[in-house]
Protein backbone atom coordinates (compact mmCIF):
# COMPACT_ATOMS: atom_id res chain seq x y z
CA UNK A 1 0.00 0.00 0.00
CA UNK A 2 2.85 2.41 0.77
CA UNK A 3 3.89 2.24 -2.97
CA UNK A 4 0.39 3.25 -4.41
CA UNK A 5 -0.59 6.65 -5.08
CA UNK A 6 -4.40 7.77 -3.70
CA UNK A 7 -6.32 8.77 -6.87
CA UNK A 8 -9.39 11.02 -6.26
CA UNK A 9 -12.34 11.18 -8.21
CA UNK A 10 -13.24 14.83 -10.00
CA UNK A 11 -15.76 15.01 -6.78
CA UNK A 12 -13.49 14.20 -4.46
CA UNK A 13 -11.51 16.61 -5.47
CA UNK A 14 -13.59 19.64 -5.37
CA UNK A 15 -14.36 18.53 -1.58
CA UNK A 16 -10.78 18.69 -1.41
CA UNK A 17 -10.47 22.33 -2.40
CA UNK A 18 -13.45 23.43 -1.08
CA UNK A 19 -12.20 22.17 2.88
CA UNK A 20 -8.52 23.96 1.72
CA UNK A 21 -10.05 27.04 0.71
CA UNK A 22 -12.17 27.64 3.89
CA UNK A 23 -9.03 26.84 5.93
CA UNK A 24 -6.92 29.17 4.26
CA UNK A 25 -7.45 32.82 4.49
CA UNK A 26 -6.67 35.27 1.39
CA UNK A 27 -3.78 37.19 0.85
CA UNK A 28 -4.07 40.62 -1.12
CA UNK A 29 -2.39 40.74 -4.12
CA UNK A 30 -2.43 36.90 -4.88
CA UNK A 31 -5.08 34.49 -6.27
CA UNK A 32 -7.94 32.99 -4.22
CA UNK A 33 -7.89 29.53 -3.72
CA UNK A 34 -11.11 29.55 -5.72
CA UNK A 35 -10.06 31.47 -8.53
CA UNK A 36 -7.34 28.83 -8.86
CA UNK A 37 -9.57 26.08 -8.57
CA UNK A 38 -11.72 27.69 -11.65
CA UNK A 39 -8.83 28.58 -13.19
CA UNK A 40 -7.62 24.74 -12.73
CA UNK A 41 -11.31 22.95 -13.45
CA UNK A 42 -11.68 25.48 -16.71
CA UNK A 43 -8.73 23.26 -18.03
CA UNK A 44 -9.76 20.13 -16.80
CA UNK A 45 -12.97 20.43 -18.28
CA UNK A 46 -11.11 21.36 -21.86
CA UNK A 47 -8.67 18.49 -21.42
CA UNK A 48 -11.63 16.01 -20.71
CA UNK A 49 -13.75 17.67 -24.11
CA UNK A 50 -10.36 16.86 -26.56
CA UNK A 51 -10.28 13.61 -25.03
CA UNK A 52 -14.02 13.06 -26.27
CA UNK A 53 -14.30 14.60 -29.35
CA UNK A 54 -11.29 12.15 -30.64
CA UNK A 55 -13.03 9.06 -29.46
CA UNK A 56 -15.15 7.45 -32.08
CA UNK A 57 -18.52 7.71 -31.41
CA UNK A 58 -21.25 4.89 -29.94
CA UNK A 59 -23.20 4.48 -33.65
CA UNK A 60 -20.19 4.97 -35.49
CA UNK A 61 -18.53 1.46 -33.14
CA UNK A 62 -21.16 -0.14 -33.27
CA UNK A 63 -21.29 0.66 -37.74
CA UNK A 64 -17.92 -0.13 -37.93
CA UNK A 65 -18.05 -3.82 -35.88
CA UNK A 66 -21.01 -4.47 -38.45
CA UNK A 67 -19.02 -4.00 -41.12
CA UNK A 68 -16.62 -5.97 -39.97
CA UNK A 69 -14.27 -2.81 -40.24
CA UNK A 70 -12.66 -3.38 -36.86
CA UNK A 71 -11.63 -6.56 -37.49
CA UNK A 72 -10.00 -6.00 -40.90
CA UNK A 73 -8.31 -3.43 -39.36
CA UNK A 74 -7.01 -5.91 -36.50
CA UNK A 75 -6.08 -8.75 -38.63
CA UNK A 76 -4.47 -6.38 -41.16
CA UNK A 77 -1.91 -5.63 -38.39
CA UNK A 78 -1.03 -8.90 -37.61
CA UNK A 79 -0.14 -10.12 -40.89
CA UNK A 80 2.45 -13.08 -41.35
CA UNK A 81 4.26 -13.67 -44.41
CA UNK A 82 3.82 -17.37 -44.92
CA UNK A 83 4.14 -18.04 -49.11
CA UNK A 84 7.51 -17.61 -50.09
CA UNK A 85 5.71 -16.08 -53.35
CA UNK A 86 4.80 -12.79 -50.86
CA UNK A 87 8.00 -12.29 -49.97
CA UNK A 88 9.63 -12.62 -53.87
CA UNK A 89 6.98 -10.11 -54.89
CA UNK A 90 8.43 -7.44 -52.22
CA UNK A 91 11.64 -8.13 -53.16
CA UNK A 92 10.76 -7.32 -56.53
CA UNK A 93 9.21 -4.03 -55.76
CA UNK A 94 12.30 -3.20 -53.91
CA UNK A 95 14.79 -3.86 -56.70
CA UNK A 96 12.86 -2.66 -59.32
CA UNK A 97 12.45 0.28 -57.65
CA UNK A 98 16.21 1.05 -56.96
CA UNK A 99 17.34 0.45 -60.29
CA UNK A 100 19.11 3.35 -62.25
CA UNK A 101 17.69 6.07 -59.34
CA UNK A 102 19.79 8.65 -57.97
CA UNK A 103 18.44 6.99 -54.72
CA UNK A 104 19.67 3.54 -55.13
CA UNK A 105 21.99 3.63 -52.22
CA UNK A 106 19.13 4.75 -49.72
CA UNK A 107 16.75 2.23 -51.19
CA UNK A 108 19.19 -0.85 -51.54
CA UNK A 109 19.40 0.12 -47.66
CA UNK A 110 15.43 -0.64 -47.14
CA UNK A 111 15.91 -3.45 -49.28
CA UNK A 112 18.61 -4.65 -46.78
CA UNK A 113 16.64 -3.75 -43.66
CA UNK A 114 13.74 -6.33 -45.28
CA UNK A 115 16.05 -8.80 -45.41
CA UNK A 116 17.94 -8.64 -42.51
CA UNK A 117 14.86 -8.09 -40.60
CA UNK A 118 12.99 -11.69 -42.04
CA UNK A 119 16.35 -13.21 -41.16
CA UNK A 120 17.61 -12.31 -36.83
CA UNK A 121 13.95 -11.95 -35.98
CA UNK A 122 14.97 -8.51 -33.53
CA UNK A 123 12.31 -5.84 -33.03
CA UNK A 124 13.07 -2.84 -34.98
CA UNK A 125 14.16 -0.77 -32.22
CA UNK A 126 17.22 -3.10 -31.49
CA UNK A 127 17.67 -3.97 -35.62
CA UNK A 128 18.28 0.44 -35.70
CA UNK A 129 20.85 0.29 -33.74
CA UNK A 130 23.09 -2.39 -35.68
CA UNK A 131 26.29 -0.74 -36.91
CA UNK A 132 28.46 -2.24 -39.74
CA UNK A 133 30.82 -3.20 -37.30
CA UNK A 134 28.48 -5.45 -35.86
CA UNK A 135 28.14 -7.70 -38.66
CA UNK A 136 31.51 -6.94 -40.17
CA UNK A 137 34.75 -7.83 -38.31
CA UNK A 138 37.18 -6.01 -41.35
CA UNK A 139 36.68 -4.37 -44.58
CA UNK A 140 38.61 -3.04 -47.43
CA UNK A 141 35.82 -1.96 -50.04
CA UNK A 142 38.37 -0.52 -52.23
CA UNK A 143 39.66 -3.82 -52.60
CA UNK A 144 36.27 -5.74 -52.55
CA UNK A 145 37.29 -7.71 -49.12
CA UNK A 146 34.62 -7.96 -46.38
CA UNK A 147 34.94 -10.38 -43.43
CA UNK A 148 31.90 -10.76 -41.68
CA UNK A 149 31.65 -11.88 -38.33
CA UNK A 150 29.90 -15.53 -37.17
CA UNK A 151 27.21 -13.89 -35.29
CA UNK A 152 26.45 -10.28 -34.73
CA UNK A 153 28.08 -8.60 -31.94
CA UNK A 154 31.38 -6.66 -31.08
CA UNK A 155 35.06 -7.64 -31.13
CA UNK A 156 34.69 -8.76 -27.15
CA UNK A 157 32.56 -11.36 -27.99
CA UNK A 158 28.89 -9.98 -26.39
CA UNK A 159 25.97 -10.42 -28.55
CA UNK A 160 23.91 -7.63 -29.80
CA UNK A 161 22.06 -5.78 -26.62
CA UNK A 162 18.30 -6.57 -26.94
CA UNK A 163 16.06 -4.00 -24.76
CA UNK A 164 12.47 -5.30 -23.96
CA UNK A 165 9.73 -4.61 -21.88
CA UNK A 166 8.16 -7.80 -19.52
CA UNK A 167 5.31 -6.86 -17.26
CA UNK A 168 6.44 -2.97 -17.29
CA UNK A 169 9.55 -3.86 -16.53
CA UNK A 170 13.18 -3.25 -18.73
CA UNK A 171 14.86 -6.01 -19.57
CA UNK A 172 18.69 -5.70 -21.35
CA UNK A 173 20.48 -9.15 -22.24
CA UNK A 174 22.69 -9.98 -24.99
CA UNK A 175 21.64 -12.22 -27.83
CA UNK A 176 23.49 -14.25 -29.71
CA UNK A 177 21.97 -14.31 -33.53
CA UNK A 178 24.10 -16.64 -36.33
CA UNK A 179 24.76 -14.48 -39.47
CA UNK A 180 23.21 -16.91 -42.29
CA UNK A 181 23.85 -16.42 -45.44
CA UNK A 182 21.58 -14.47 -47.01
CA UNK A 183 22.35 -11.62 -44.69
CA UNK A 184 25.63 -12.01 -46.00
CA UNK A 185 24.78 -11.35 -49.31
CA UNK A 186 22.38 -8.78 -49.04
CA UNK A 187 25.04 -6.90 -47.02
CA UNK A 188 27.37 -7.63 -49.65
CA UNK A 189 25.19 -6.44 -52.26
CA UNK A 190 24.87 -3.22 -50.48
CA UNK A 191 28.43 -2.35 -50.00
CA UNK A 192 28.88 -3.58 -53.95
CA UNK A 193 26.93 -0.49 -54.72
CA UNK A 194 28.28 2.04 -51.60
CA UNK A 195 31.67 2.50 -51.18
CA UNK A 196 30.96 5.06 -48.66
CA UNK A 197 30.62 4.05 -45.58
CA UNK A 198 32.68 3.29 -42.29
CA UNK A 199 32.55 0.20 -39.82
CA UNK A 200 31.13 3.13 -37.25
CA UNK A 201 28.30 3.87 -39.39
CA UNK A 202 24.54 2.40 -38.75
CA UNK A 203 23.67 0.09 -41.32
CA UNK A 204 20.01 1.71 -41.19
CA UNK A 205 21.13 5.29 -41.33
CA UNK A 206 18.90 8.42 -41.00
CA UNK A 207 17.88 9.28 -44.76
CA UNK A 208 17.37 12.83 -45.41
CA UNK A 209 15.92 14.77 -48.54
CA UNK A 210 19.18 14.67 -50.40
CA UNK A 211 21.71 12.53 -48.32
CA UNK A 212 22.55 9.62 -45.71
CA UNK A 213 23.25 11.28 -42.14
CA UNK A 214 25.25 8.45 -40.54
CA UNK A 215 25.16 9.79 -37.12
CA UNK A 216 22.02 8.60 -36.84
CA UNK A 217 19.41 5.72 -37.35
CA UNK A 218 15.94 5.45 -39.03
CA UNK A 219 13.06 5.89 -36.91
CA UNK A 220 10.52 2.85 -36.31
CA UNK A 221 7.86 5.35 -38.02
CA UNK A 222 10.14 5.86 -40.97
CA UNK A 223 10.51 1.67 -40.96
CA UNK A 224 6.92 1.17 -41.23
CA UNK A 225 5.83 4.09 -43.60
CA UNK A 226 8.54 2.33 -46.36
CA UNK A 227 7.73 -0.95 -45.65
CA UNK A 228 4.01 0.23 -46.47
CA UNK A 229 4.74 1.69 -49.14
CA UNK A 230 6.92 -1.16 -51.07
CA UNK A 231 3.98 -3.38 -49.65
CA UNK A 232 1.63 -1.08 -51.88
CA UNK A 233 3.99 -1.65 -54.85
CA UNK A 234 4.03 -5.45 -54.90
CA UNK A 235 0.35 -5.31 -55.37
CA UNK A 236 -0.20 -7.35 -52.62
CA UNK A 237 -0.87 -4.77 -49.81
CA UNK A 238 -0.79 -6.77 -47.11
CA UNK A 239 -0.11 -4.43 -44.06
CA UNK A 240 3.14 -4.89 -43.96
CA UNK A 241 5.52 -3.43 -40.88
CA UNK A 242 8.14 -3.82 -38.78
CA UNK A 243 6.28 -6.37 -36.64
CA UNK A 244 5.41 -8.38 -39.38
CA UNK A 245 8.85 -8.96 -40.35
CA UNK A 246 9.55 -10.33 -36.98
CA UNK A 247 6.56 -12.28 -36.74
CA UNK A 248 7.21 -13.59 -40.02
CA UNK A 249 10.50 -14.94 -38.59
CA UNK A 250 8.94 -16.56 -36.19
CA UNK A 251 7.07 -18.58 -38.74
CA UNK A 252 9.12 -19.51 -40.79
CA UNK A 253 11.87 -20.99 -37.77
CA UNK A 254 8.68 -22.78 -36.53
CA UNK A 255 8.03 -24.45 -39.77
CA UNK A 256 11.36 -25.20 -40.55
CA UNK A 257 11.71 -26.89 -37.36
CA UNK A 258 9.21 -29.44 -38.25
CA UNK A 259 7.00 -27.37 -35.39
CA UNK A 260 8.86 -29.05 -32.76
CA UNK A 261 8.13 -28.29 -29.12
CA UNK A 262 11.61 -27.20 -28.71
CA UNK A 263 11.67 -24.69 -31.59
CA UNK A 264 8.03 -23.37 -30.20
CA UNK A 265 10.11 -22.43 -26.80
CA UNK A 266 13.23 -21.17 -28.13
CA UNK A 267 10.66 -19.01 -29.87
CA UNK A 268 8.80 -18.69 -26.58
CA UNK A 269 12.45 -17.24 -25.09
CA UNK A 270 13.17 -14.86 -27.91
CA UNK A 271 9.92 -13.11 -28.18
CA UNK A 272 9.55 -12.98 -24.24
CA UNK A 273 5.75 -14.62 -23.98
CA UNK A 274 4.47 -15.86 -20.67
CA UNK A 275 3.29 -19.28 -22.69
CA UNK A 276 3.95 -21.26 -26.00
CA UNK A 277 -0.13 -20.28 -26.77
CA UNK A 278 1.02 -16.95 -26.85
CA UNK A 279 3.61 -17.45 -29.35
CA UNK A 280 1.82 -19.50 -31.88
CA UNK A 281 -0.80 -16.46 -32.41
CA UNK A 282 1.76 -13.96 -32.67
CA UNK A 283 3.63 -15.86 -35.52
CA UNK A 284 0.27 -16.54 -37.13
CA UNK A 285 -0.42 -20.16 -36.17
CA UNK A 286 -4.23 -20.17 -36.71
CA UNK A 287 -6.58 -22.46 -34.77
CA UNK A 288 -7.69 -24.37 -37.85
CA UNK A 289 -3.81 -25.08 -39.16
CA UNK A 290 -3.43 -26.55 -35.32
CA UNK A 291 -6.63 -28.37 -36.35
CA UNK A 292 -5.59 -29.34 -39.70
CA UNK A 293 -2.12 -30.42 -38.12
CA UNK A 294 -3.88 -33.27 -36.01
CA UNK A 295 -5.46 -34.36 -39.00
CA UNK A 296 -2.33 -34.63 -41.20
CA UNK A 297 -0.26 -35.81 -38.54
CA UNK A 298 -1.54 -39.84 -38.83
CA UNK A 299 1.15 -41.76 -36.96
CA UNK A 300 1.28 -45.94 -37.17
CA UNK A 301 -1.00 -48.14 -38.89
CA UNK A 302 1.07 -48.55 -42.33
CA UNK A 303 -0.16 -52.39 -42.52
CA UNK A 304 -3.35 -53.80 -43.28
CA UNK A 305 -5.33 -54.02 -40.68
CA UNK A 306 -8.02 -56.60 -41.31
CA UNK A 307 -4.96 -58.67 -42.69
CA UNK A 308 -3.14 -58.89 -39.45
CA UNK A 309 -6.27 -59.61 -37.85
CA UNK A 310 -6.52 -62.48 -39.66
CA UNK A 311 -3.06 -64.18 -39.47
CA UNK A 312 -3.93 -63.99 -35.72
CA UNK A 313 -7.33 -65.60 -35.92
CA UNK A 314 -5.57 -68.22 -37.90
CA UNK A 315 -2.71 -68.82 -35.13
CA UNK A 316 -5.28 -68.94 -32.62
CA UNK A 317 -7.24 -71.77 -34.43
CA UNK A 318 -4.13 -73.61 -34.64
Amino acid sequence: MDNLARVFSIEEYKNKMRLERQATERNDGELSTEEMFRIMMEKINKLEEQVENGKPKAKQIQKMEKDGEMKQVKEYNKITLKDDAQIEAIEKAFLNYAVDNKYKISRLKNYVYFVVALNVGLRCSDLLTLRFKNIIKYMDLENNTVVFRNKIGTDEGDGILEVKTMNTRIIRRNRYISINDNVKRVMALYLEHNKDVKLDDYIFSNQSVNSLDKSKPMTISACDAMLKKFDKRSGLNLGLNTHACRRSFGFRHYMSAGGTHESLLFLQEIFGHSDTTQTLRYIGITSDEISQSYLDNNIGMKFNVGSEIGKLNKRRLK
